[in-house]
């Protein structure tokens, strides 16, 4: 499967998101990527450069690298079949642990869920 970190693209999602966790055989935990700022969307983060590794294990560039990223405060269960997920980039062991940081008191949600509770 992905590791803590991996940001993937699925076949049928616009956004990136940071695989964080297995949560059962059906959905996984994640966080969304945007570059929708914390002015218009204030649940969401700004991400630093550092966060983001440049090169894969091979010394190959990373696709999704740091662009004005931010992410969404959400612990998102995003359903294993809503891919094929492909592997764009990786966040740093300090990106994980900022992620980690600011969403540890959150419990996971569906993203259509969340969306019924913020309108």
């Amino acid at each position: 499967m992905y590791t803590k970190g991996d940001i993937l693209k699925g076949e049928g999602i616009v956004h990136r998101i940071v695989y964080l966790d297995n949560k059962d055989d059906y959905y996984f935990i994640a966080s969304m990527l945007t570059h929708s700022t914390d002015k218009k969307y204030p649940n969401n983060i700004s991400l630093k450069s550092e966060h983001f590794e440049k090169f894969d294990e091979n010394n190959n560039k990373f696709e999704f690298v740091f662009e004005n990223t931010y992410f969404v405060k959400l612990k998102l269960e995003k359903k294993i079949e809503w891919g094929p997920y492909s592997r764009m980039g990786k966040l740093t062991s300090e990106g994980i642990k900022f992620l980690e940081d600011q969403l540890k008191s959150l419990e996971p949600t569906e993203w259509r869920k969340y969306m019924v509770k913020a309108s």
